[in-house]
C-alpha cells in the first residue's frame, strides 16, 4: 500500500472514531477499509464516502448553547427596620410584567441581603410575618427617609443578566400601610379608628362620619344616634385616613374633623384647621382621633359625599 493510501486510511478511521457512534464503529471502518483496497479509491474519495456514511448513520449534532440556562443577574442591598433590631420577615422582589415574585427569609438581625434573580425590572419590599408592617425600597430611601422626604412610592430597577444590582436597601417603614403592596393572594384583616365626638351645643346631633383614604380618595362612613359621645369606625382596610363627621341631613355641609387645631386644645389661638391623617395598620385600633373641630372656616373640609 502506498504512503499516500496509508495516510488515507488512517484519517479516516479518526474520523470514524470521532463522529460515528460507537455500535456503527467497527461495520464502517471495515466498510471503509475494503472499498478503498477494491476500487483503488483517491484519498479524497474515500475520506468524503466515509464521512458522509458517518453522518447519515449517526445521531443529530446538539448545539451546547441551546441547553444553557439562560444567565442571572444578582440584587443586594441592607435591610432596616425602625427599631433596635431588626425582626424575622420576607422579602420580596416582583417583576409584574413577567409574572415573577421572588421571595427571600430575613432572619432574626440580618442587615443585608444578596439573591440572583433573572433579568428584568423589578420593585423590592418586605413584610412581617404576620403582614401587619410593611417597608420598602422607595423614592425616601434615596432622599434620606427625613422629615421631608414625602414620597413612598416604590422604585423600579432593572437587573441584567450576568450582573450586579447592588445598593437596593429596603429601608423605608415610614410610608401608609397601602403603600407596600401585598404578595397575590395575601388578605389581611382590616382596622379601625376612635375618638370622641363633639358638637359645638348642649347636645350632639346624629352624625355622619366619614373616613376617606388620603391615597386612593376612597371614602367609608358610619352614622351615629343623637348625644353620642364616643365612636369606633371598623373594618377600615389599612391605609392613611382622614375623618369629619357632618350633621345628618344638612345640606350646608357642617362638619367638625380631628385637625391640628384639636391638638392645640381648640383656644382661640389655635387656627389651624388642617386635617390630621390617621394611620391604619390591619387588626389594630388607632385611638384619639377625636372629631370636636367644628371651628374651622366654611370650605376648610371637603363637602359630604354621601349622599
Amino acid at each position: 500500500m502506498s504512503p499516500l493510501r496509508s495516510l488515507s486510511l488512517f484519517l479516516t478511521l479518526l474520523l470514524l472514531t470521532a463522529c460515528a457512534p460507537a455500535s456503527d464503529l467497527e461495520s464502517s471502518v471495515a466498510t471503509s477499509v475494503a472499498a478503498t483496497q477494491a476500487a483503488g479509491a483517491s484519498a479524497v474519495d474515500a475520506v468524503g464516502t466515509s464521512v458522509a456514511a458517518t453522518i447519515q448513520a449517526g445521531s443529530p449534532v446538539i448545539d451546547p448553547a441551546a441547553t444553557t440556562a439562560p444567565a442571572l443577574g444578582t440584587v443586594s442591598g441592607r435591610v432596616c427596620y425602625p427599631s433596635s433590631g431588626i425582626p424575622p420577615m420576607t422579602l420580596y422582589l416582583s417583576d409584574p410584567a413577567q409574572a415573577i415574585l421572588i421571595s427571600l427569609d430575613i432572619a432574626q438581625n440580618q442587615s443585608e441581603y444578596t439573591t440572583d434573580v433573572p433579568p428584568g425590572s423589578y420593585t423590592a419590599f418586605a413584610w412581617l410575618p404576620d403582614f401587619s408592617y410593611g417597608g420598602s425600597y422607595s423614592q425616601a430611601v434615596p432622599c434620606g427617609l427625613s422629615v421631608g422626604c414625602e414620597d413612598h412610592s416604590l422604585i423600579q430597577f432593572n437587573v441584567a443578566a450576568g450582573a450586579s444590582t447592588t445598593g437596593i436597601d429596603v429601608c423605608d417603614w415610614y410610608g401608609a400601610p397601602d403603600s407596600v403592596p401585598l404578595p397575590p393572594g395575601v388578605t389581611v384583616p382590616n382596622g379601625a379608628i376612635s375618638g370622641r365626638l363633639g358638637y359645638p351645643s348642649s347636645y350632639i346631633p346624629p352624625l355622619v362620619i366619614v373616613a376617606t383614604n388620603v391615597n386612593t380618595a376612597q371614602w367609608f362612613y358610619i352614622t351615629t344616634p343623637e348625644n353620642t359621645g364616643e365612636y369606633t369606625f371598623t373594618d377600615l382596610p389599612p391605609g392613611e385616613y382622614t375623618v369629619i363627621a357632618y350633621v345628618a341631613g344638612d345640606t350646608n355641609d357642617y362638619g367638625g374633623g380631628y385637625t391640628i387645631a384639636v391638638l392645640c386644645g381648640l383656644s382661640v389661638d389655635c387656627n389651624d384647621h388642617s386635617l390630621i391623617s390617621v394611620i391604619v395598620t390591619s387588626g389594630q385600633t388607632a385611638p384619639g382621633a377625636d372629631l370636636t373641630d367644628w371651628y374651622a372656616p366654611p370650605g376648610t373640609f371637603p363637602p359630604n359625599p354621601v349622599p
